[in-house]
């Protein structure tokens, strides 16, 4: 019974703490391996390696997910954020430039997916002040602020956006 690891592992996440997180992650692989096409279930793995920093399997899970549903738009968030925070502070600024590009792409196609994710365009953003297109940071800040004005880190960002001088902030 896959849902059954589902469910588990959703509670253990949802419980939080570096030990459920664990737990919650073998539980979304349990299910896997019961229903290798459980989009589901790799959108939440994906989700719970994002927390532990493990971006790079994040965004494996990811990519399956969205191969399997493609209009999803919390799976193509998901996979933003993880090619936003993978080697972020280790590579050259021209290969980061490359995956900040990479993940601007994911971004947008959550907001296409779904118009009304906050943080979508919250980290659309961000990304677009790392790339140095301000005035289109903006845009996307302030879209996000009309759909959610009590987020306090989209605040934040959009203070940093107004003002930077040159593109570089990380999203965590």
């Amino acid at each position: 019974y896959p849902e059954a690891y589902m469910n588990r592992g959703r509670s253990l996440a949802t419980i939080g703490g570096a030990e459920n997180l664990k737990k919650a992650v073998a539980d979304y692989t349990r299910a896997i391996e019961l229903q290798p096409e459980y989009a589901e279930a790799y959108h939440h793995r994906g989700y719970a390696l994002n927390i532990q920093k493990d971006y790079a399997a994040a965004l494996e899970d990811f990519d399956k997910c969205i191969s399997l549903q493609p209009n999803n738009a919390h799976s193509h968030f998901g996979r933003g954020y993880a090619l936003s925070n993978l080697g972020y502070q280790s590579e050259p600024q021209a290969a980061r430039d490359e995956r900040l590009r990479d993940a601007l792409e994911s971004f947008d196609e959550a907001v296409r997916c779904d118009p009304n994710h906050s943080d979508a365009h919250h980290d659309r953003g961000v990304i677009l002040g790392q790339l140095g297109k301000r005035k289109e940071a903006l845009e996307a800040l302030n879209r996000a602020l009309e759909l959610d004005p009590t987020k306090a880190k989209v605040m934040f960002s959009k203070a940093l956006t107004l003002c930077s001088r040159a593109p570089g902030y990380p999203l965590e």
